[in-house]
């Protein structure tokens, strides 16, 4: 500890007698002072970028090593490694390099003379950069540090650019074993760009825009890649031209070269780079003349450079001095400025132009300027990294693409978050991932889309016969399947639907007979509004299928029945002309009753209810145009003196009787049977051209249809095990949804509270849960983030699922305000507990990879391994509802504080011994009465 203070002294005396410019804040002391006196194996720092974590870091190299002790500095990278240890003074290398030496090494018998990265008892290893670090390698050095007798050191920002092998631990670490974290930023000019980059480092629930401060302050510009890397370009060449260090950062490797090679040649225009005579190509297809900036991309640790105290290394920024014929290129760094002479092939394999870089490379970098290119695919600590490399300023450039705007891309990279997460992490996490419901539901979609392609095709070779195989057989067969099963969602009948497409016509010359029988599927469900309009009245509209079935088969018998009593009836009385008064269905009435009926009839379609009901209206129409033919025809024979005996044939009444003449009696009958049969036909033609109307599938749960569809799990085309698999997993989805809407019930966010109070009534309880669960489900689905307070944004309510969502939460709201009585907070994470309990056996299906290691391992007597996360309670959600009841319980025993007892008197202490004497007798006399006779208990 006195070592340290007295480190702490001298760096502050070097702060006033100016021999430095950093002095260090209270939070760099406090991380230096932990790395230093703390006596764990293991301590981290963490701290955004610019906060001061190198600075801190020589008050750490300047206590150990005043103390005669050695400090060893880590990084990922060869450059970051020569960074950190020119900026603290120390030996620094890869991770890599480190474990290599000290790889297999005997801590009891050290070497005589330990090399500069050998781990000595009391040595403190500084792992900077812990973030992009592999868990493995970190886990690796702690143990060699450990056995060594040394400290370990992690220092890092769990909010940037991870790492490329597996990782996660430092975030890890982070929270289990705790950090000192760094919060003052020093590196900004500006201390409101320090604020905004903090926003922009840290994701938070509810979070405002975390580029508000970029778009304010004029740092941000969009337009096409083209446009974009044009814009960046002018920026870099104005600091360039003004004297100032910037960078150019690229979204891909691409990009970083078409903006290097513009570099170069505006130095070429300005003289210098000497854009003639010897020029060698690069790794990227670009030429390097004298004078450009180039960048190696591998490690070479023969080409040496600084006196032999340095080598050429991935990442490493270079001058060219001069580019020889035969390929190669003499350089100078440009950080230490030593030289060295790359080979040929080393140019050829491993150089790129140096003036633009990726944002992976420039992690690590401060310049004056950071001038990074971000897209829809930047992640958010990749903005991050990019936005935070210039002191002055850091001016972001958005690319955006057909259908994309600046807010678009911009609030797509605030919400991609790719931090990596340690495989204890990895475990709790996709133990939640497998058990939500969406995920659950996604699954049980992708199994219908499959077990509908399997009915489908046993219901074709039943509809089809052998032709079905044509079909079947195909790779389209899915994009049939999968029309059919919409249409039958919609309310089609999918085999009549499939008979009427598969028969409209061959398939010859079809190279893909599925995919025209899908076009034609397609067809006939959109053109049916267009049939339906057409079609006009529909007498049978409101018979079931089986009732126009009935009916059909009815008027077919009746229809044969009175062809042939036609027949008979011709026979018996004789043929008689077409004209003939009885073969006209009004010729039997007499003349007067003829003109009452006419009367009768024009009356009746002056009348109200003729007037307003059409079907009355249509009827009288078709009569009184029936019987003025008659009076038509009556009036041409009167004024002709054809068939004169008519009338005396007719008699001097109408014939009404059963002797009426039989001809056309059964004519009429016969004709009257022909309009049904027709109007049959029609209402079947028409169905196999239009939806019916949609009928629930026969499920005893609960689940929306748009999230998890029923059909297929009831289907009797789908095989036993497909049907028991469909319906195993709609009761683990039920279950989760369960959960979910008790969960709900018990903490509302702000867009469930609008769903009014939970009800106590059990039904409209349930009601409610039912709603929010299935709300939560489908702004989960569209990405609705939680601070939009209205349950159905506007916007999504133009879909069918949506508007039905949202009119259902009306309903909801409504009823549960108007309700008199609602369940108490300890009334609702009751019923969660209870619900948590009830279905803590359901749990997502055993992955197939699961089933079959358990049973290659039980036939090898070896132990089950955990492929899928042990499936046995829900720790996170349980943790979540103990809080709350934890916190219900604390609020009801403050409202609830007894007062403070007073003493006992004589006489109260008298009165409660006698009461307990009295119940204690009272207990031994039930007892014995248990007991009975006979029984020594």
């Amino acid at each position: 500890m006195e070592d340290f203070e007295t480190a702490v002294a001298a760096h502050n005396h070097a702060v006033a007698t100016g021999e430095t410019s950093h002095p260090l804040d209270e939070g760099q002391i406090a991380l230096a002072r932990d790395f230093v006196t703390s006596s764990k194996l293991l301590a981290v720092g963490i701290g955004a970028a610019g906060t001061g974590k190198s600075s801190s870091m020589g008050l750490v190299r300047a206590a150990i090593t005043g103390a005669g002790g050695r400090v060893i500095g880590l990084a990922p990278s060869a450059v970051a490694a020569a960074n950190l240890g020119e900026q603290l003074g120390v030996h620094a290398a890869t991770t890599d390099k480190f474990l290599h030496i000290n790889h297999g090494s005997d801590p009891a018998h050290p070497p005589a003379a330990p090399g500069p990265f050998t781990v000595t008892p009391g040595t403190l290893v500084i792992v900077d950069e812990a973030g992009m670090q592999g868990t493995g390698k970190l886990a690796d050095v702690v143990r060699e540090v450990q056995a060594h007798g040394g400290l370990v050191r992690f220092l890092g920002d769990d909010r940037q650019l991870s790492a490329v092998q597996a990782g996660g631990a430092l975030r890890l670490l982070i929270n289990e074993i705790g950090a000192t974290e760094l919060d003052t930023i020093h590196r900004f000019t500006s201390e409101e760009e320090a604020d905004a980059s903090l926003l922009l480092r840290t994701p938070t629930e509810n979070e405002t825009d975390p580029f508000a401060w970029y778009k304010d302050n004029g740092r941000v510009q969009a337009g096409s890649i083209e446009t974009i890397e044009g814009l960046a370009f002018g920026v870099w060449q104005e600091r360039l031209n003004a004297g100032d260090a910037a960078v150019m950062m690229a979204p891909t490797n691409e990009s970083s070269q078409r903006l290097s090679e513009r570099a170069q040649a505006y130095r070429i225009e300005t003289g210098e780079v000497i854009g003639a005579g010897a020029g060698v190509q690069l790794r990227d297809g670009s030429t390097a003349w004298m004078g450009d900036t180039i960048v190696t991309r591998s490690n070479d640790s023969t080409l040496k450079t600084k006196r032999g105290r340095d080598v050429v290394k991935n990442g490493d920024l270079w001058a060219v001095e001069e580019a020889h014929d035969d390929g190669s290129l003499s350089v100078a760094h440009l950080g230490h400025g030593g030289k060295v002479r790359l080979p040929a092939e080393y140019v050829t394999d491993h150089v790129h132009l140096g003036y633009a870089l990726t944002t992976h490379r420039a992690q690590g970098m401060t310049k004056d300027a950071g001038i990074p290119i971000l897209d829809a695919a930047t992640t958010r600590e990749n903005a991050y990294v990019a936005a935070t490399r210039g002191r002055d300023e850091n001016a972001l450039f958005v690319a955006v693409e057909d259908g994309q705007d600046r807010d678009t891309v911009l609030a797509a990279i605030a919400t991609n978050h790719s931090r990596e997460t340690s495989a204890h992490e990895a475990l709790g996490t996709e133990y939640e991932r497998i058990n939500n419901p969406l995920a659950l539901a996604d699954q049980y979609r992708h199994i219908t889309e499959e077990a509908n392609k399997i009915r489908m095709a046993a219901m074709a070779r039943e509809v089809l016969g052998e032709d079905a195989e044509t079909f079947v057989a195909t790779e389209s067969w899915g994009a049939v399947a999968t029309n059919l099963a919409k249409a039958e969602h919609d309310g089609w009948d999918p085999a009549r639907l499939l008979r009427n497409a598969a028969t409209q016509r061959d398939f010859d010359g079809a190279e893909d007979k599925s995919a025209v029988l899908s076009w034609r599927i397609e067809s006939i469900v959109d053109k049916a509004p267009e049939v339906l309009a057409s079609a006009g009245e529909r007498p049978l509209a409101n018979l079931t299928d089986d009732q126009l079935a009935a009916l059909k088969a009815d008027v077919t018998q009746a229809g044969q029945d009175r062809a042939q009593a036609l027949v008979t009836t011709k026979a018996t009385e004789g043929p008689q002309p077409a004209d003939h008064w009885t073969n006209r269905r009004h010729g039997a009435l007499t003349d007067g009753e003829l003109e009452r009926r006419i009367f009768t009839s024009r009356f009746v379609a002056r009348e109200t209810e003729a007037i307003n009901n059409p079907a009355i209206a249509r009827r009288n129409q078709y009569r009184l145009r029936a019987l003025e033919q008659e009076q038509k025809i009556r009036t041409e024979q009167a004024r002709t003196g054809k068939n004169p005996s008519e009338a005396a044939e007719r008699g001097a009444r109408s014939q009404y009787a059963k002797n009426a003449p039989s001809v056309a009696t059964e004519q009429g009958r016969a004709l009257s049977h022909q309009v049904i049969a027709a109007r049959v036909r029609a209402e079947e033609r028409l169905r196999s051209l239009t939806p019916g109307t949609p009928v629930a599938a026969g499920t005893a749960d609960r689940l929306p249809e748009w999230l998890a569809p029923a059909r297929p799990a009831t289907s009797a085309y789908l095989p036993q095990e497909w049907r028991e698999e469909l319906t195993t997993r709609r009761e683990v989805l039920t279950a989760r949804l369960d959960e979910r809407g008790h969960l709900l019930a018990a903490e509302p966010p702000v867009w469930a509270q609008q769903l009014g109070p939970v009800p106590e009534k059990p039904e409209a309880a349930q009601q409610w849960r039912d709603t929010a669960a299935e709300l939560e489900m489908f702004r989960a689905r569209y990405n609705v983030p939680e601070t939009e307070a209205v349950p159905v944004p506007e916007n999504l309510r133009a879909e069918e699922i949506g508007q039905d969502l949202h009119d259902r939460a009306v309903t909801v709201s409504k009823r549960s305000r108007a309700l008199p009585d609602h369940a108490t907070e300890q009334d609702r994470l009751q019923a969660a507990a209870e619900a948590l309990e009830r279905n803590k056996g359901t749990h997502a299906p055993t992955a197939p990879a699961q089933e079959a290691t358990d049973k290659d391992r039980q036939t090898n007597a070896q132990e089950p391994a955990a492929v899928t996360p042990a499936q046995v309670e829900k720790p996170r959600v349980m943790t979540r509802l103990q809080k709350l009841v934890a916190e219900q319980q604390a609020k009801k025993a403050a409202d609830q504080a007894p007062a403070e007892k007073k003493p006992e008197t004589d006489a109260q202490r008298q009165s409660r011994l006698m009461a307990e004497r009295a119940q204690r007798e009272q207990q031994r006399t039930a007892a014995e009465d248990l007991r009975g006779p006979g029984l020594e208990l």
